[in-house]
């Protein structure tokens, strides 16, 4: 765990602190969201104590949808001197409105399987304790294996 004492840590006690790559931090600071606060006499990168909640904040803004690109479009007008409150507002809330309109869709869409799979699974309720008998467990017409097929179950 980091402490946070502005003393500055290696990029591998960041990734583990994070529980992430070492990739993941070099591709963030490749962008710029997360550049290295120096280096060591090795040349091992090194952050500041802080950036691990940067680099929380990056993985929790990836994590509800938003693209590394939309970060760092955030992070800039945070951090821009130039930018307005205003902008800012407008900014961020039109990114948390796509979002919720990205979430909304995918709960509908999971919302549809979850009915589909209910439907599977009523209907081959009964399969468990299905009277066949044999190593083709024939399941004399019934459609359920042909059912279970259809919704992606993998029969070997």
């Amino acid at each position: 765990m980091i402490n946070n004492n502005n003393q500055l840590v290696p990029i591998g006690k960041l990734a583990e602190s994070a529980n992430v790559t070492l990739r993941t931090i070099r591709h963030y600071g490749e962008l710029g969201l997360l550049p290295p606060a120096g280096k060591s006499k090795g040349g091992q990168a090194l952050y500041a104590s802080g950036d691990l909640i940067i680099l929380q904040r990056i993985q929790a803004l990836k994590e509800a949808g938003l693209s590394l690109a939309e970060i760092k479009d955030i992070f800039n007008a945070v951090h821009g001197e130039k930018t307005k409150n205003k902008e800012l507002t407008i900014l961020l809330r039109k990114t948390i409105e796509r979002q919720y309109d990205a979430i909304y869709k995918r709960e509908k869409h999971l919302e549809q399987i979850r009915s589909a799979l209910d439907v599977v699974l009523n209907k081959t309720s009964g399969c468990q304790n299905c009277p066949a008998k044999g190593p083709e467990k024939d399941c004399k017409g019934c459609g359920n294996l042909e059912l279970l097929k259809t919704v992606g179950v993998k029969i070997s």
